[in-house]
């Protein structure tokens, strides 16, 4: 195997991997928010979750696109 195509394949398990933790980050998101009861904020979430709140940001704009959450109030989100 070249040294081209070692790095190729680190390349998409990386891809893979971070894909994987997005996807658990979302799960952890949501499962946050349906304990709160409640809309929450992303500080919120974070804080509960004790998680880098950029990753949280990221989480919510990606749940956000799908359509898995929704804003009922300004700044405040509930799953849909």
């Amino acid at each position: 195997m070249s040294t081209l195509q070692t790095i190729q394949k680190q390349v998409q398990q990386s891809i893979i991997l971070t894909n994987k933790i997005d996807i658990l980050m979302k799960e952890q998101v949501l499962n946050a928010m349906r304990a709160a009861g409640k809309p929450v904020s992303a500080g919120e979430v974070a804080k509960s979750l004790n998680a880098d709140r950029k990753e949280v940001d990221k989480a919510f704009a990606d749940l956000k696109k799908e359509g898995a959450i929704v804003s009922p109030v300004r700044c405040k989100w509930t799953v849909a």
